[in-house]
């Protein structure tokens, strides 16, 4: 509540002169509503005043004038609206300009002895308290703040570069010339092309110069960004806005105080070291150029002999791959999970196991380091928890990553999922003038009803655009961030690997049901020379068809066919849309059924129970009364190269003869060919001729051999 104590002997000269007047306060005979008090104030600033801050300046006036103008004595309102004013214009103020309005304090004693106003509005004393040098003086006064608030400069600051960061204040500065834009990032390197890292350590890319993007020189003179590396920020303050940083770029310590209108968190994610290789000299991530100058200088070395790659993720595939050129080096990747790949399922990453194998990388899955030892050589050896020894002169670290969320924690801003700074559609955290982007946060996802820890580099890099849009008020900055659906690839030596949404596994951590179809098809026309066979996986929603994710791995095409359905699940299009999809068509490059139709027509076929699908995991079951009757219906060739174990051999084109050796036609039978294909034509025929529960082996025999914890129940 507003308190003010004194006379206004201004009041009682206006009553004795008869005075009506424009002022504020001779609107009527009787004092100005709050209504009318907020009214005059939007009034006068409404030419003066920054739309944004117009809007807000009105809005505090008025809901503050309802509270607190009717809480004195009618006599002292005209000090209530000046103080109102005051309160009103200085929260519209950035939080440096605070710092330099000095807001006096009124008593009566002071309002007689005072002449000198703010912005140094003189007047004689003798005028001191006329109704007309109120209105004058309060006129003056907002007017002279407003046109102060309205040509000072945004001040935008950026907690680190690279994708997020430099994208969001290259973006700011295209939107505003006259915004102060500054960049700090801890590191050597503002901007530079991370995910390219691994490609380095070989011959891929020979010259390390070519991975970083630009340099504060460059930053400053094209977009006039002031960009500080080497600078780490210590803490944030919200109360003051502004941030405690320490510079270390001139090789001093140099504590200083940072301003700020709007921040923008992009701090990334740190790797994963576990507990066993943490302060061990030869483990290293690859994250930074640095990183990247440390593994280089140790493979040079002569006792470099053996590289331990420790995860089978992403990176970690793709380190092993450019180790894989330096001659004499003694490959392996300790991978904790069943597969290499752990976002992917296990059907679609045998051929991978396949490939990497082919290339002499010992594969260690199921297993991790138990403890580090030397042998009599003096040579690093792990010890992994299944009793193996891998030799490991150079441990490369690739397990995952953490978000540096440590300064949003100690701001007191919200976190979420994995210690991510939780933020809205706008990419706001719990402070609206505090944004973040990047590894650092958690993402809206499509499929997932909860957010979701998705680090990919095009996320970050349209996050960053997406809060300058916001920051700054474009018409794409009103309209929410779209969800994630995570859509990854990655090169395996000759073969590349591509998935988008949810795996079947992690749907099911979910709780959210699936079904799924494989499909087997070349990636071009089959005659046509070089078509080399793909494997792509659907998963769907058997409910109401909405695609939830896909798979893919082959040797060509991988990345076009996971695009297109990463496409469809953001335009909300069903799996069975992916049967009427018009995609580019000539023998080098597709076929007239396109993998993308013919899992939308597998799919279709489903959903309308033409047929019915056994996953290959149902082998797992086991046999035993009441299990179903196999029936291999590929050529005898085929067959004897190797086939599910109790099968009954009918080839396709016998079976219409052969169906007196199914008497039983209530039993359950499952059919299976290669692919899919043959077996799908057998399970029609069979059930056109009543037997009634058939059903055909998802993706054939290809996919039941490619999982090697299935190996049991076929043979040769």
């Amino acid at each position: 509540m507003l308190s003010v104590r004194g006379r206004s002997t201004g009041k009682r000269r206006n009553r004795r002169e008869g005075k009506a007047g424009n002022s504020l306060l001779s609107h009527s005979s009787s004092f100005p509503s709050s209504k009318f008090l907020a009214q005059t104030l939007r009034s006068r600033v409404t030419e003066r005043v920054h739309e944004k801050d117009k809007a807000k300046l009105c809005t505090d006036s008025e809901a503050t004038a309802k509270k607190e103008i009717h809480l004195v004595k009618p006599r002292v309102r005209w000090w209530c609206l000046y103080a109102l004013a005051w309160k009103s214009i200085y929260r519209t103020l950035p939080a440096f300009q605070r710092f330099s309005l000095v807001i006096p304090f009124w008593s009566s004693s002071s309002i007689l002895k005072t002449r000198r106003c703010a912005f140094g509005f003189v007047v004689p004393k003798r005028h001191m308290c006329t109704q007309r040098y109120r209105d004058t003086r309060i006129t003056t006064l907002m007017e002279n703040l407003a046109s102060s608030t309205a040509h000072q400069p945004l001040r935008l600051v950026i907690i680190g570069g690279v994708g997020g960061g430099l994208s969001a204040a290259a973006r700011a500065r295209r939107l505003n010339e006259q915004a102060q834009i500054v960049v700090l990032e801890k590191g050597d390197h503002v901007s530079f092309a991370n995910c390219g890292l691994p490609y380095a350590i070989g011959s891929t890319i020979s010259d390390q110069d070519k991975l970083i993007l630009n340099k504060p020189k460059s930053l400053i003179a094209r977009h006039k960004i002031d960009v500080r590396i080497r600078c780490e920020v210590l803490k944030i303050d919200r109360e003051s806005k502004t941030l405690e940083i320490v510079d270390r770029s001139q090789g001093q310590h140099v504590h200083q105080l940072l301003p700020y209108d709007k921040l923008i968190i992009s701090t990334g994610a740190v790797s994963i070291l576990p507990p066993v290789l943490q302060g061990q000299e030869h483990a290293t991530p690859l994250q930074t150029i640095n990183q990247l100058g440390e593994i280089l200088k140790r493979l040079e070395e002569a006792t470099c002999q053996s590289v331990a790659v420790i995860g089978g993720g992403f990176i970690g595939l793709e380190v092993v791959e450019n180790l894989s050129e330096i001659k004499g080096l003694v490959l392996s990747i300790v991978e904790a999970a069943t597969h290499v790949l752990p976002p992917m399922d296990d059907d679609m990453t045998g051929p991978l196991h396949q490939e990497i194998r082919k290339h002499n990388v010992n594969l260690h899955l199921e297993t991790t380091i138990d403890r580090i030892e030397k042998d009599d050589q003096g040579k690093r050896i792990l010890i992994l928890k299944n009793g193996s020894n891998v030799p490991a002169d150079l441990i490369i670290v690739a397990i995952g990553i953490a978000p540096v969320s440590i300064l949003a924690k100690h701001a007191g801003l919200e976190l979420g999922l994995r210690g991510t700074v939780k933020v809205n559609d706008f990419l706001q955290t719990s402070d609206k003038d505090i944004y973040a982007v990047g590894d650092v946060v958690s993402k809206k996802h499509l499929v997932s009803p909860d957010p979701a820890f998705v680090a990919l580099a095009g996320l970050a890099n349209r996050q960053g655009r997406s809060a300058a849009d916001h920051i700054f008020g474009t018409l794409k900055g009103t309209k929410p961030f779209k969800p994630a659906v995570g859509t990854a690839v990655v090169k395996v030596f000759s073969l590349t690997a591509a998935s988008v949404g949810f795996s079947v596994r992690s749907l099911k951590m979910m709780g959210i049901e699936s079904q799924w179809v494989t499909v087997h098809p070349p990636n071009h026309a089959g005659y046509y020379p070089g078509a080399k066979q793909m494997t792509l996986k659907v998963i769907f929603c058997p409910q109401d068809a909405k695609i939830l994710g896909a798979q893919c791995v082959g040797a060509a095409g991988v990345d076009k066919r996971i695009d297109v359905i990463a496409t469809a699940m953001q335009a909300g299009m069903l799996v069975s849309d992916l049967a009427d999809l018009e995609l580019s068509y000539a023998p080098p490059y597709g076929s007239a059924k396109d993998p993308i139709n013919m899992a939308g027509f597998v799919a279709e076929n489903v959903l309308d129970d033409i047929v019915s699908l056994f996953q290959p995991e149902e082998l797992r079951k086991g046999g035993g009364a009441g299990s179903p009757l196999f029936i291999d219906v590929r050529e005898r060739s085929e067959f004897e190269a190797g086939h599910l174990k109790d099968a009954v051999h009918i080839p396709l084109d016998s079976l219409r003869a052969s169906l007196h050796r199914i008497p039983d036609k209530e039993r359950e039978i499952v059919v299976y060919c290669q692919v899919g294909f043959r077996g799908y034509l057998a399970s029609r025929i069979l059930r056109n001729s009543g037997y009634r529960k058939v059903k055909n082996v998802n993706g054939g025999f290809k996919s039941v051999s490619s999982i090697e914890s299935l190996q049991e129940f076929w043979t040769r």
